[in-house]
């Protein structure tokens, strides 16, 4: 999904996610497709492909010991993405997990800016730490917890690597789809680097941003995507 409203999507890289993929997050999407998926009697929590489904009024068997196949009924689920009212429901898809990244990234980065204001400035997070300390030095009277300054984007000061971006360049509204100044000035940001490039990389936000935020409360290190 190359754009934030999820159009623009690959029909056959949708539809292959859905094929091998048993995680939550393609769990969850194959449940809102009730005439291609049922839940697993075996595996509560798991959808299972149907025996057979239906489009546009033509039934294909899924199953081989009914003379059918997968791979047949995939290759069915791809014209039915790959034209209305399939398109818009697979855009539909894709604009949910753009909208579940960014609430990711939002308590994400304000985690860090709070434990960022409690434990001190930190040379590892550059921008980020600097950004903090000045907001906290223009607002001594202020508990850590204002400092979350979200809304957080898809790119903005890193603890570790470089740590050099500008938090003001860099901070990104899901909302309005316009980078902000965390001090309340806004410019428009259509550039693609303010982007997630695909399905797949939205989808690997989650687990990164956990693994990593369980990094920062274990051994006191701040780490952003």
């Amino acid at each position: 999904f190359p754009n934030t409203d999820g159009t623009g999507g690959s029909v056959s890289g949708f539809v292959n996610y859905l094929r091998f993929d048993d995680g939550s997050v393609a769990s969850s999407i194959k449940a809102g497709f009730p005439q291609f998926y049922a839940e697993s009697d075996a595996s509560p929590g798991k959808m299972v492909l149907l025996d057979e489904i239906t489009v546009d009024g033509t039934t294909t068997s899924c199953s081989s010991e009914s003379g059918g196949s997968e791979s047949s009924c995939y290759n069915v689920m791809k014209s039915y993405f790959g034209t209305e009212p399939g398109a818009s429901e697979m855009a539909g898809v894709g604009e949910q997990l753009y909208n579940a990244a960014a609430v990711s990234r939002e308590k994400e980065q304000s985690l860090v800016r709070i434990r960022l204001c409690q434990d001190g400035a930190t040379a590892e997070c550059g921008a980020l730490s600097d950004q903090v300390q000045e907001t906290m030095a223009s607002n001594s009277d202020k508990f850590c917890s204002a400092y979350g300054l979200g809304p957080a984007g898809y790119d903005y000061p890193k603890c570790g690597g470089d740590g050099t971006s500008s938090g003001e360049e860099m901070m990104f509204d899901p909302t309005t789809k316009e980078t902000i100044d965390p001090m309340g000035s806004g410019t428009d940001d259509t550039s693609s680097s303010s982007k997630v490039a695909s399905g797949g990389a939205v989808l690997l936000v989650f687990a990164a941003s956990l693994v990593r935020m369980a990094m920062c409360q274990n051994n006191g290190h701040y780490t952003t995507l």
